[in-house]
């Protein structure tokens, strides 16, 4: 007896291999029938679409630049910042002189000394503004495009912070009746603190070159100036091969602004 093949019953093709075949036969261009149709309709579609968020991306746009340089952002965000400082420091300097104007409309012998002796104190304490004669120092960095010389570093290029603060230190001790950096008063609360290559005073970044004046007796200044010795040391520095920058001015009339900022300390550490 001859063995038949096994045979199988027919069966109809499943649902998943209908859609995969009606995809492969859509798939080939030229077809026809529905797959043909399909391809006629997605496709402009989908360049349509396109096409949309163009010109919805150009007209957001309005001719600007939508990846804005990182730097810039960062350089537009200190100065905001800057300003509303200035903003704030300017309204508490108006609310300061109202309340002055206030007291001094009040009639009263005792309230009057009370306002003159508050006076002489906030003179003293750089609340007021001062004018005299004065000196003016400037401490500068090395130039920006001069070498590294041999056996020293970038942070013998800089100015730092206890650079600055030997300045000041030395004026007060020459009888300085004011002090100001970069064109604000320092008083007893303020801080100088370097950061990289610049100076935060007062929550406010500043740049090279600094100037510090100071208003008092010109001769008592300029001799606590010429015998400190951290400046005689820093002005050996100005010379080749650093070319750290010094000068050293004689004012005839220098106006210093009032200090207007915070007098409260956030931080103290006793020593």
């Amino acid at each position: 007896m001859q063995d038949t093949p096994h045979q199988q019953p027919h069966q109809q093709p499943d649902r998943r291999t209908r859609i995969l075949g009606w995809l492969a036969h859509g798939s080939r261009w030229g077809t026809q029938g529905q797959p043909k149709l399909l391809w006629r309709v997605v496709v402009p579609l989908v360049f349509g679409f396109a096409g949309f968020l163009f010109v919805t991306s150009a007209e957001s746009a309005e001719g600007d630049d939508l990846r804005p340089d990182r730097e810039t952002g960062l350089t537009s965000l200190v100065e905001d910042e800057r300003d509303g400082i200035g903003r704030m420091r300017a309204r508490a300097s108006a609310l300061s002189d109202e309340i002055e104007q206030l007291s001094a409309s009040v009639d009263d012998a005792e309230l009057n000394e009370l306002n003159d002796q508050l006076a002489e104190l906030r003179t003293h304490a750089g609340l007021v503004e001062l004018r005299g004669p004065g000196v003016e120092i400037v401490l500068d960095d090395a130039p920006y495009d001069q070498p590294i010389p041999p056996g020293r570093t970038a942070n013998d290029l800089i100015v730092h912070q206890q650079d600055l603060q030997a300045v000041v230190n030395a004026l007060w001790d020459g009888g300085a009746e004011g002090v100001t950096l970069q064109g604000q008063r320092i008083v007893s609360t303020t801080g100088i603190k370097c950061h990289g290559n610049t100076v935060v005073l007062e929550g406010v970044p500043y740049a090279p070159p600094y100037r510090i004046v100071a208003v008092g007796d010109v001769t008592e200044l300029v001799t606590a100036i010429n015998t400190s010795q951290y400046i005689q040391i820093y002005k050996q520095y100005t010379e080749p091969p650093i070319n750290i920058g010094y000068s050293q001015d004689v004012l005839s009339e220098v106006t210093l602004p009032a200090y207007d900022g915070a007098l409260a300390l956030e931080y103290a550490r006793t020593t």
